[in-house]
């Protein structure tokens, strides 16, 4: 397995949810989350989603950078703290 994700969607509030999210390390940076994240996006947009959110560490700058860049043309993102975090 090169990338995953699992995503949940509650339709009574509208949003979508990314968590967790892996590469194997001899896959990262050759776009394989953004793929899995895109289809994922793609797939809660069609389940009518108006929100999603991936959670993350919030220092974790490259991997923010990773969800921006997939949010800016598919879907709002709003960075989260992780379950663990909170």
């Amino acid at each position: 397995m090169a990338a995953y994700t699992i995503v949940w969607f509650d339709p009574d509030s509208g949003v979508g949810e990314s968590e967790p999210v892996g590469t194997h390390p001899d896959h990262r940076r050759h776009g394989a989350v953004a793929a899995v994240l895109r289809e994922g996006l793609t797939r809660l947009r069609q389940l009518g989603a108006r929100r999603a959110l991936v959670l993350s560490s919030a220092d974790d700058s490259a991997s923010l950078g990773l969800y921006e860049s997939v949010a800016v043309s598919l879907a709002e993102l709003t960075a989260s703290p992780r379950h663990d975090e909170r």
